[in-house]
């Protein structure tokens, strides 16, 4: 009798890890992606279904989005930080395209961005360690092209901004200011 009360407990134990390990499988196979969460939180936290242009996370669980902020004339980033198994906004600026490039500082990712003439096609970064980078380069839903590009780990003030045409012609050479968040305007912070 007793044996066969141990070997019903033990076959219960077994459905139940075996349950709950199921279970837990397809908790994390089901789960939206980070893009997704993402976004998500974005659009929670304006209250409106947001598009965004470009998010990226970085092996430090935090991440970066670009997206459009109330109007076509302002550019929204904002930074992100991964709690367990959501994200939540750490800071954001909103700032207006003047254009004039824009440098902001933030507490992860240091970003430059600006608008540019439509034929512009190709954004290239030079830093102060004369290191070349590719800036991104997005046309927004008023067919509005500018550009940006972000580092987590490089210095972007004093950088020089080259731009080029189709042809590879210079469009224009812009110096990055040696500090960020100089010239803001209409800037919004999210804190």
């Amino acid at each position: 009798m007793v044996t066969n009360v141990r070997n019903k407990f033990k076959a219960r134990f077994k459905v139940g890890v075996a349950l709950l390990v199921i279970g837990t499988s397809f908790s994390f196979l089901f789960r939206p992606n980070d893009d997704i969460l993402i976004k998500q939180e974005i659009d929670q936290f304006l209250y409106r279904d947001t598009n965004i242009y470009h998010s990226e996370t970085n092996d430090k669980n935090e991440a970066i989005a670009f997206y459009q902020w109330y109007r076509a004339d302002q550019l929204a980033v904002i930074e992100l930080n991964k709690k367990r198994f959501n994200w939540e906004i750490v800071r954001g600026v909103t700032e207006g395209f003047t254009g004039d490039i824009q440098f902001i500082q933030l507490d992860y990712y240091a970003v430059i961005f600006q608008r540019i003439p439509a034929r512009v096609v190709n954004v290239e970064i030079l830093t102060q360690n004369e290191t070349v980078h590719n800036g991104r380069i997005v046309v927004d839903e008023h067919y509005q092209p500018f550009w940006f590009y972000y580092s987590d780990t490089e210095d972007l003030s004093n950088a020089i901004i080259t731009t080029y045409d189709e042809d590879g012609e210079i469009v224009e050479v812009i110096d990055v200011p040696d500090q960020p968040n100089e010239n803001l305007q209409r800037t919004i912070t999210i804190e």
